[in-house]
């Protein structure tokens, strides 16, 4: 964690490190970064531990809805929806701060990342490159970015607008449901909107809406479209700068080197002159660990796999979907001999 520390630097906002409720990271965050960094819960492992844990159909998917929530009153909605199914769920959510997971109540700003999957893709994807040689491992992984930076250099070269591919989707998704609302203009920048009969008051200025999404997502809400468009203004104003396609491309401009022919290197001699030692360290016995290490929390069920048929639940000893191939071959021909 402190080298995660040295890495950032003295940041300007406070950091939110989003990961599973494991208390030895909470520790580890709160001795190293004090007050310049909030630890957040993954809401997808929270709630995987709420389906392991009670088996209540439906209340995964009510806890995933007060997470999501823009607004305190959309919170309590779900949540007392909870508890109206399970009182011992609402109580054993309640005793992790909403402030770790709940998007209404985020002490800081944690750019609507609620859950670690990106870590969980990266070990992913990494997974084969950890038990390679140190610098066959690093020449690998340099050449995988490089060639994620490369692929979404091409991706941005090719858009002819000024907001990144997936922003310019997500605000093309809400156009028609923004054009079906009644647009009210209070002032210059004040617009009252109407929605299935619900009010809403965009401040274009301020970039915020009473939805709360307009300044959560700082992209705008389908509220704020329908008061840009009352203007007939450009919507890219409006957005994040990280949202915007000359970010995008100053993001993976960078080139990412190639070690090159070691007969090549220019190596100090200074560097040339230190004796690096084995580091000491005993190698444990037995398979190395390749997954994560799960803490109990979870309550995680590991999913058998079948050697023969392939499918989840059961191990090819008991397996009856698919006989062996040939079975009985050697005994029908020493019946013939």
């Amino acid at each position: 964690m402190s080298r995660l520390k040295e890495t950032f630097g003295n940041c300007n906002e406070v950091l939110c490190i989003v990961s599973n409720r494991h208390q030895s990271i909470e520790r580890a965050i709160n001795l190293v970064f004090k007050e310049t960094a909030f630890h957040g819960v993954c809401t997808f492992h929270f709630k995987q531990n709420i389906k392991a844990r009670f088996k209540k159909a439906g209340a995964g998917e009510l806890f995933e809805s007060a997470a999501k929530a823009y607004r305190k009153e959309d919170f309590d909605y779900f949540m007392e929806k909870l508890g109206e199914l399970s009182p011992k769920i609402k109580e054993y959510v309640l005793e992790e701060d909403p402030r770790r997971w709940a998007r209404c109540f985020y002490p800081c700003r944690r750019y609507n990342a609620q859950t670690s999957n990106i870590a969980e893709s990266m070990n992913s994807a990494l997974k084969k490159a950890r038990e390679l040689h140190i610098v066959s491992m690093l020449e690998l992984l340099r050449e995988k970015l490089q060639t994620w930076f490369v692929e979404r250099t091409k991706a941005a070269n090719e858009v002819m607008h000024d907001l990144t591919p997936w922003a310019n989707e997500k605000l093309q998704k809400i156009l028609q449901k923004a054009f079906q609302m009644k647009v009210e203009t209070l002032t210059l920048s004040w617009f009252n909107i109407t929605e299935n009969q619900r009010e809403f008051i965009v401040d274009l200025e301020n970039r915020t809406c009473t939805c709360h999404r307009f300044e959560h997502e700082e992209l705008p809400c389908a509220h704020a479209i329908a008061a840009i468009d009352k203007r007939k203004l450009p919507k890219h104003p409006f957005c994040g700068r990280w949202y915007l396609n000359s970010e995008y491309k100053e993001t993976y401009k960078g080139v990412i080197h190639p070690v090159g022919n070691e007969v090549d290197w220019d190596i100090p001699e200074e560097i040339r002159e230190i004796i690096l030692k084995h580091p000491n360290y005993k190698v444990r016995k037995g398979r190395r660990q390749k997954e994560r290490y799960r803490p109990s929390s979870e309550n995680y069920v590991a999913k058998r796999k079948c050697g023969r048929c392939k499918q989840l639940g059961h191990m090819r000893k008991v397996c009856i979907k698919t006989p062996i191939a040939n079975a009985g071959s050697k005994k029908k021909s020493f019946e013939d001999a």
